[in-house]
């Protein structure tokens, strides 16, 4: 039903790029056979520039705001949740992965997105969390730089745990040595040493509980995280165990709600 108007948005935004790419060749024969007026065409080309730009984004932002809305429906019906919060009284929030350190702090953050379902018993929670830094410095002349930096992007996922735990249980990817031991006081508890030599090469393990984590990572489960890791490969993730539930993140440096 959609693709269609799919179709005519697409044949509209070729004809924008090709009217910009003919003004674009009008100010190369200017600049090669009429030099005078190069000024002049500069100024047509960057307006035209603009221009293509703005009609080109706002062509088709109605229809793809209707296509994120009904492709989110169906795959979600599909997968079984439903776009919105969680009803219970305990929200997603993003200081509930910053206190384990599997999530960065900024001054510009925010979640987005939100999913909630049960799948097998397990209640899961879904959004999608974007965290900046913003920083202004001044220059010896008196003006102010302002930077942004993009700390975190993507997905964070809370599954009720039904294993008690008093504490809490920590993993993140293995960073090498040096990294490691310089990000070794972000996450709260101890290092875990496993007999598992392949587990230990993937992970950094820290808990409040060497038993409880134990308790955690079972060979079974150590070896469904291996292959989440081999499954999302180079991309950083944090997974933590406390008060009934675990929390995942997910670094892909997108955002994973948006139609391509």
């Amino acid at each position: 039903t959609l693709e269609p108007e799919r179709r005519r948005i697409a044949q509209k935004r070729i004809l924008i790029v090709l009217g910009f790419v003919l003004v674009f060749g009008g100010f190369i024969a200017v600049y090669n056979y009429a030099p005078p007026y190069v000024p002049y065409a500069a100024g047509i080309c960057i307006i035209s520039g603009l221009a293509a730009l703005v009609s080109y984004f706002l062509t088709g932002a109605d229809f793809e705001k209707e296509l994120k809305s009904f492709l989110l429906q169906e795959i979600t019906r599909f997968l079984g949740i439903e776009q919105g919060k969680s009803p219970s009284g305990n929200p997603l929030s993003l200081r509930s992965f910053q206190r384990f350190g599997i999530l960065p702090s900024g001054n510009q953050q925010s979640l987005s997105d939100y999913f909630h379902g049960k799948q097998d018993g397990i209640e899961i929670d879904i959004a999608d969390a974007l965290i900046k830094h913003k920083t202004e410095t001044r220059t010896k002349d008196g003006r102010t730089e302002t930077s942004i930096k993009t700390l975190f992007q993507g997905p964070v996922f809370r599954f009720s745990y039904n294993r008690p735990l008093k504490g809490h249980v920590i993993l993140v990817k293995d960073g090498g040595k040096i990294i490691n031991f310089l990000t070794r006081d972000t996450f709260p508890g101890e290092r875990v040493n496993l007999e598992n030599t392949e587990f230990e090469s993937r992970f950094e393990i820290y808990a409040t509980d060497q038993i409880e984590a134990r308790y955690v990572l079972t060979p079974r489960f150590m070896e469904r995280l291996l292959g989440l890791s081999a499954y999302i490969k180079e991309k950083s993730f944090g997974l933590a165990f406390s008060n009934n539930f675990a929390y995942l993140t997910l670094n892909t440096g997108v955002d994973w709600f948006e139609p391509g």
